[in-house]
């Protein structure tokens, strides 16, 4: 497959008179909302004990008692190239799940940006709400387009015997998704930590998927990263050894998140993630993290 980003498009006039979340050189990030969506507290908390969760979530759960999390794709925007991270759970799945997602198409046309505008397309990783606005059903939402995923989350999700290990809530998205894509010549396996576009690195960051990766971008000595679903919640700051259902490798998930978090306050990154509201820097507190905005 020819590399689209050899290409030098015009950004689409929409950016251009848009508003990004932040700027870092000649780096625009916008950030894309899919909608959002209920959990129940023990899917998202798998091992916090009850009390403290029930504490530390006052006043945050709607009246059935469920948290909602935001699904957050990112625009990433340079002179020259279009950089999509994730793609939000799709139209097709949000209806099914009867939830107010699968809305990024609407984000990015509210920019003036359509699927034939984007140059890259990155997986942090294969989980349904990441790749389900890939497709519009029988064809590739972003046709022509480099689809970037991680060596070992592609195997993870193309591999039969590990995907008969894993929920069928998890894996018929994959099954359907990245088949369609590997067919029509659009998916960049990759190995490791490599450079997207210029100033742009994905960086693997294992534990809630096999593969999951994180984004770190920026110009000179300004730095923010996107930590995807390294973190799922914002409680999780707070309480770093809290894990999710379907954090794959709790134990790797954890030591992910607390050197990423680490790195963070020591570099005064801005963070910002895929779940969880607004954009921040880190500092330690008190054993954990908090996020000042």
């Amino acid at each position: 497959m020819s590399d689209p980003t050899d290409a030098t498009p015009e950004a689409p006039a929409g950016i251009a008179d848009a508003t990004p979340a932040f700027e870092l050189g000649d780096i625009a990030v916008h950030i894309i909302s899919d909608g959002e969506v209920p959990y129940t507290t023990d899917f998202v908390y798998s091992n916090a004990p009850a009390e403290q969760l029930g504490a530390g979530l006052a006043g945050r759960l709607d009246e059935r008692g469920e948290l909602w999390l935001p699904y957050q794709c990112l625009l990433i925007t340079t002179p020259s190239q279009n950089l999509l991270i994730d793609a939000g759970l799709g139209q097709a799945l949000a209806a099914a799940w009867d939830v107010p997602a699968g809305r990024m198409l609407e984000g990015l046309a509210r920019l003036g940006v359509s699927p034939t505008d984007i140059d890259v397309v990155v997986i942090s990783h294969a989980h349904p709400d990441h790749i389900g606005g890939l497709s519009d059903g029988a064809d590739p939402m972003f046709p022509n387009v480099r689809h970037v995923i991680e060596a070992r989350e592609w195997v993870c999700w193309t591999d039969e015997d590990q995907l008969a290990r894993l929920p069928d809530g998890l894996t018929g998205t994959a099954r359907t998704v990245l088949p369609l894509l590997a067919g029509a010549d659009l998916v960049d396996v990759v190995r490791g930590e490599v450079e997207l576009i210029t100033g742009v690195r994905l960086v693997p960051a294992p534990g809630h998927t096999i593969g999951h990766c994180v984004v770190a971008f920026g110009s000179g000595s300004q730095q923010a990263i996107f930590l995807a679903d390294a973190i799922l919640d914002s409680l999780q700051l707070t309480h770093p050894e809290w894990v999710s259902v379907v954090d794959m490798l709790p134990d790797e998930t954890i030591a992910t998140r607390t050197g990423l978090l680490d790195e963070a306050a020591r570099d005064s990154s801005l963070v910002l993630a895929y779940h969880v509201a607004g954009i921040g820097q880190i500092e330690r507190d008190h054993g954990g993290y908090r996020m000042s905005t």
